[in-house]
């Protein structure tokens, strides 16, 4: 069973409550430990955090338009 219902949100597993205060973690982690909001008691997670970049060439015709209006 997950920790994770959909990817989103931190799940205790030991009553199942959503952590509501839990920010997103920044960066991916083998061992995090944190203290259910509902039941109190402690945990411990992994999180695996996924960055997609999708870099892609400007049309010319758009990247002179830029730079005649950056000269304005």
């Amino acid at each position: 069973m997950s920790l994770y219902d959909d990817d989103e949100d931190l799940i205790c597993p030991y009553c199942k409550a959503v952590q509501n205060c839990h920010e997103p973690d920044e960066i991916s982690s083998d061992m995090c430990h944190t203290e259910c909001e509902s039941c109190g008691k402690s945990f411990w997670y992994s999180v695996t955090v996924r960055r997609d970049y999708y870099p892609y060439k400007e049309d010319e015709e758009d990247a002179s338009e830029e730079d005649t209006d950056e000269m304005d």
